[in-house]
């Protein structure tokens, strides 16, 4: 910064202050955070990132394949409770801050179902967080696997036990016949 003084002084002061270990940390804040932007995007499962009020922050490309809702119309729009049949995010929030899985503020491996945005239920396992700073909480994450393609696996296994079963009879009967 500069500074002239009165036009009578005639005296000019230079202040010089070296930014180089400040701008290096800038550039390394922002790798970081592009890092985990790119991690975040890149999951095969929806990670869902909300405010206090639940108000939708971090929506990435599973959550959309998951929900059906593009992005644009869901950040900073839309509220995590839209996501769930009605009062399903209250209880999933009491389960996050009990001490259900040994620690407060935290959910694993929870079955649940979510909405999609037709409003058809999806199941899927939950892992969830809440999110403090300083002391205070300021948000929750979820982490959502969808249950879609392993119930329609467990449900054809189960059909084909049942058809096993019942040919199993038939030749136990045809054999007890003959």
């Amino acid at each position: 910064s500069f500074n002239r003084g009165t036009s009578e002084d005639a005296i000019v002061i230079v202040s010089l202050r070296d930014v180089t270990h400040e701008r290096s940390i800038a550039r390394e804040l922002n790798r970081t955070k592009g890092f985990l932007e790119r991690v975040i995007d890149s999951s095969v499962d929806a990670i869902v990132s909300a405010d206090n009020r639940g108000v939708i922050l971090v929506y990435n490309p599973a959550a959309e394949k998951v929900y059906g809702w593009p992005t644009q119309e869901v950040l900073g729009r839309m509220n995590v409770r839209d996501f769930y049949p009605a009062g399903i995010a209250q209880g999933v929030m009491r389960r996050i801050r009990s001490v259900h899985d040994g620690a407060a503020g935290t959910l694993r491996n929870y079955e649940t179902d979510l909405l999609d945005c037709r409003g058809e239920r999806v199941p899927a396992r939950l892992s969830a967080a809440l999110i403090n700073h300083r002391g205070r909480t300021i948000g929750s994450v979820g982490v959502f696997h969808d249950l879609r393609a392993t119930r329609k696996i467990e449900h054809r296994l189960a059909q084909t036990e049942k058809e096993l079963a019942a040919q199993e009879r038939k030749a136990l009967i045809a054999e007890l016949a003959g």
